[in-house]
C-alpha cells in the first residue's frame, strides 16, 4: 500500500505532516521551527502509507457510490430507502430525504473529480461542501481499510489527521452533522457563525469563481416528484 503512496500525486508528504529539511528550512519564515518539528513532523513510513490507503480507497468510494445509486433505484430518496447504502448513508442523515436520486448522481460526478484532482499535480483547495463531505467519506473508507488489514497504528493516525487540517480550510461543514442545529443554514446570523449551508443544492455551489465545479454538478440536487 506504500508503494501507491505516489499515485496520489496532487498532494505531497508535507501534507501527511512529514517534513523535509528542506520544507523545514522554507517554514523558518513563518514559524518557530522548533514548534513545527514536533507538531508536524512525522515518520516518512507513516505518511507514505496514508497516502499510499487514500489512493487505494478512491476505488471503494467510486465503486460503493455507484453501488449506492444502484440500490436507490426508483426510490424518491435515501430516507425511503429500504435497502443497506454503503456510502450515502455516511453523509448527514437529518438531510436524508433530500437525497435523491439526481442528488447521488451529482455526488458521483463530483467525487470522480475531487479524486481526479487528488491524482493529478497541483491539487490546490476543495471546491464545495460536497467535496468537503465526500472528502470525509473517503478518509472514514480509508481508516476503514487501513484497519482491516491491522495497519490503522497510532502514527498512521497522526498523519491522516495533519492530511485533515492542512486540506480542510475549516471545519463547518461537521455542522452539518449536528441534529441540534437544523435550520441554522436558513437564518441570516449563520453567516457570522461560519455555518455551512443547509440546503443540499447550496452543497455543489463552488465556494468562489476560482474554484469552479464540474458542469454536470451544477443546478438543482433534488427532483420533483
Amino acid at each position: 500500500m506504500r508503494a501507491l503512496a505516489p499515485q496520489l500525486a496532487g498532494v505531497g508528504l508535507a501534507t501527511f505532516g512529514h517534513l523535509t529539511a528542506e520544507d523545514m528550512e522554507d517554514m523558518e519564515d513563518e514559524e518557530d521551527e522548533e514548534e513545527s518539528d514536533e507538531e508536524f513532523h512525522v515518520a516518512r513510513e507513516d505518511a507514505e502509507l496514508a497516502a499510499g490507503a487514500i489512493f487505494y480507497s478512491i476505488d471503494i468510494l467510486l465503486d460503493e457510490l455507484f453501488e449506492d445509486i444502484d440500490s436507490l433505484g426508483d426510490n424518491p430518496n435515501v430516507a425511503q430507502c429500504e435497502g443497506g447504502l454503503l456510502q450515502l448513508e455516511g453523509l448527514p442523515l437529518q438531510f436524508a430525504h433530500l437525497y435523491t436520486p439526481l442528488f447521488a448522481r451529482k455526488l458521483l460526478v463530483t467525487a470522480v473529480d475531487l479524486t481526479g484532482r487528488l491524482c493529478r499535480g497541483g491539487f490546490s483547495q476543495l471546491s464545495s461542501v460536497a467535496e468537503e463531505l465526500l472528502l470525509r467519506l473517503l478518509l472514514e473508507t480509508t481508516e476503514a481499510t487501513l484497519d482491516i488489514h491491522g495497519l490503522l497504528a497510532g502514527g498512521v493516525q497522526e498523519t491522516l489527521g495533519s492530511f485533515r487540517e492542512n486540506v480542510y480550510e475549516d471545519p463547518d461543514h461537521e455542522w452539518l452533522y449536528e441534529p441540534a442545529l437544523d435550520g441554522i443554514g436558513q437564518d441570516p446570523a449563520a453567516a457570522l457563525l461560519g455555518a455551512a449551508p443547509m440546503s443540499a443544492d447550496d452543497w455543489f455551489a463552488p465556494f468562489n469563481g476560482s474554484r469552479p465545479v464540474h458542469p454536470s454538478a451544477a443546478g438543482s440536487a433534488t427532483e420533483e416528484e
